[in-house]
């Protein structure tokens, strides 16, 4: 049940932050797991942030060549590559998304 398993991720990483602090490595576990869970679950743009803040947390504690910090740069890259993947392919007659009005294939000249 993944919903359980969120909400006790939650409550453990609420706890550790209260007892161990933001940037303690049990703590930035606790943030990895929770983004697994929810990359898991394919919520790339929730999962996305906790990864961000881990692998930062990591880099600043306990270096760029620790192993932790490695698997979270894995996974961000992991995440990265799935919201990439999720977000639907824009038509070459379709209004454009960056707001200028115009089709995708003569706002950037390409289909």
């Amino acid at each position: 049940d993944l919903d359980g398993a969120e909400a006790l991720l939650r409550e453990a990483l609420e706890g550790r932050q209260e007892t161990l602090g933001d940037k303690h490595p049990s703590t930035l576990s606790s943030i990895n797991n929770l983004g697994s869970l929810l990359h898991a679950r394919g919520e790339y743009a929730k999962a996305e942030p906790l990864f961000r803040e881990a692998l930062e947390g990591r880099r600043a504690v306990l270096g760029d060549s620790h192993p932790n910090t490695r698997n979270a740069l894995q996974n961000m890259m992991a995440c990265k590559r799935a919201l990439a993947a999720s977000r639907p392919k824009q038509g070459p007659n379709e209004r454009c998304a960056c707001g200028s009005g115009l089709k995708f294939k003569k706002c950037h000249g390409k289909a």
